[in-house]
Formats: C-alpha cells, structure tokens, sequence
C-alpha cells in the first residue's frame, strides 16, 4: 500500500514523507470507518481512495494539491470528488483546525469583519454549549464553524468576498453551511444591542460624571471664595450653586 500511495503521490508533485505516511494511515482507516451504507453509495475505487486520502493529508500538513489533477487520477467528476473528499473528511475526523484569523487572511477580509465574526463563534458558542451535555459540546475550530461566522460577518457589514471560497473550506454540504449562516445571524441583533449599550455607559461617564465633577470642583471654588467674604454672602453663593446644577441636572438630553 505504501507503494501505491508514494506512486500517486509523486505524480501528484506530493513527495514529503510525513504527508504520504498519513496518506496511507488514513487508507487503511477508510476500510473500516468508510464501509457503511452511505458511503458505499460513492464511485469509491481503489485509486480515487488514495487520491483523496492524500489530499486530505497534505491539507493537514498546510499544503495543497492540484484538485484538477487530483480529479483526473481519481476517475471521477469533480463534483463526486469534492463529495468524497468532504465525507471522507467526516468520517476519517481529517480536517484541521481553523481560525477565524486565518480564515479571514484566506479570505482578504482583515479587520471589522474578523472581530464581528469572533463575536458571533463566541455567542454561539456560549448559547448551544450552555444548552449540551459535557459530551455533546460543539468544537467550533471545525473549519465549517469559523467559514460561516467569517461569511456572515462580511455579508452583514457589506464587505466582499468570495462565498465559495469559505464554502470550500467548510467542507459541509450547501444546504448544512446555509442552516449554519442562518442560525449565527440570529445573533447579530444582540451583539449589536449589546454594542450600542457599552458605547452609550462609556458615553454616559464621560459625559456626566465629567459635568458632575466640573460642577463639585465649581461649587468647592465658590466655597472657598465665599470664606472672604460675609457669612451671608457665602450662604446666598452656595444656595444660588445648588440651584443652578439643579436646573442643569434637571434639563433633557
């Protein structure tokens, strides 16, 4: 077998020995994780399971295949490639942990977009886990997790990207990447809300508490100038004070 595999794998241009090594590790996995019913449906062949399984390795080890070649050697359409690549990918647990700050490189979308999309993973995280058994937690570094945050994120703040190229990285059917979207924009009203309140207390100290301290320094300067004078003068100085930051405190925004 691992002949076989070293031979596609050169012709593959796929020659680092770590990479072929898991190439055949996940090969003799797929024989025993990969027999169900579902998977028998796939044009399955000796050749397109060594073609899939090492491109699955070489995406775990950060490097990338010809995926038209890779179609080519396998016998297959791209289509029923990518299908096998993607439940192989399930099955034999191979895809790699993802960032949204990765995802966010890849994607060119750096900036407002990543931090919406972080918000998002962290409230949905938050939500569906505090209702899950300890064994039933989500792992959201799935890539399909922080793939779909990243595109709600730009579609929400208008920021371009390519939709397939997230979905590519999902590695979930259209169908289960659009339930996924649809699920984390529910959450973009609260972060919203949750935003213009921090913004509005961050704004109500520095407003307020910067008058109402103006308004102490003010009333003890009064006091103080009023010790040199009658105490009459002093007493009608800091009742006319109260009742000035009164009326001010008093007035509407």
């Amino acid at each position: 077998m691992e002949k076989q595999v070293a031979s596609y794998g050169a012709r593959l241009s796929v020659e680092n020995k770590q990479i072929l090594g898991k190439a055949a590790e996940f090969y003799r996995l797929s024989s025993i994780r990969c027999s169900n019913s579902g998977s028998k449906l796939l044009p399955v062949t000796s050749s397109s399971k060594i073609v899939v399984c090492i491109d699955l390795a070489a995406t775990l080890f950060e490097e990338s295949v010809d995926k038209t070649l890779a179609t080519k050697l396998a016998g297959v359409s791209r289509k029923s490639y990518n299908i096998m690549y993607k439940t192989y990918e399930v099955l034999l647990n191979a895809s790699r942990p993802s960032s949204v700050q990765e995802l966010a490189v890849f994607a060119n979308c750096i900036g407002k977009a990543e931090n919406l999309a972080e918000k998002l993973l962290d409230r949905f995280a938050k939500d569906v886990n505090g209702k899950c058994n300890n064994d039933k937690f989500i792992d959201i570094t799935k890539p399909q997790f922080p793939a779909a945050a990243l595109y709600v994120a730009c579609r929400h703040l208008k920021v371009k990207t390519s939709k397939n190229k997230l979905y590519d990285k999902a590695s979930i059917s259209k169908g289960m990447f659009s339930k996924l979207c649809g699920s984390l924009e529910a959450y973009l009203q609260q972060i919203e809300e949750d935003d213009k309140e921090k913004k509005n207390r961050r704004r109500g100290y520095s407003g307020l508490d910067k008058l109402m301290d103006s308004l102490d320094q003010n009333g003890n300067s009064t006091k103080h100038q009023g010790d040199s004078v009658s105490t009459n003068d002093s007493s009608d100085s800091q009742m006319s004070y109260k009742l000035w930051k009164e009326k001010i405190l008093s007035k509407p925004d």
